[in-house]
């Protein structure tokens, strides 16, 4: 969860890059937050998140609530102090997003970019 924008909270997608995606593609890591194996428990295989339109979606918080209501054990924890300051400095460096994507992602995130 990224942060809340009108009735949803603004989810990112990530990926344990098993196809070697972006190691064929590292002009794209600088938009990324990037976690070692075993850096944060949650996450058992290198984790990346890579913030470009197709992985970022809202899910509202109506239907949030019901999920974790009905399923609690699917809160896994939270991640690292420094994850905040990650995220913007690769959404200020995201090649794929435009300037659009980038102020959006600002005012979830309650930044000026």
């Amino acid at each position: 969860m990224l942060g809340r924008d009108s009735g949803s909270v603004v989810c990112v997608k990530t990926t344990t890059d098993k196809r070697g995606y972006y190691a064929s593609r590292p002009e794209l890591l600088p938009g990324c937050v990037i976690y070692e194996a075993g850096v944060i428990p949650q996450f058992e295989e290198r984790t990346i998140v890579e913030f470009q339109p197709d992985s970022i979606f809202p899910v509202e918080n109506a239907k949030l609530l019901r999920s974790l209501t009905a399923e609690p054990s699917r809160i896994l924890g939270t991640l690292p102090p420094d994850t905040h300051a990650k995220v913007i400095a690769a959404v200020k460096a995201a090649p794929r997003l435009d300037v659009y994507g980038r102020q959006y992602l600002g005012l979830v995130l309650g930044v000026r970019f």
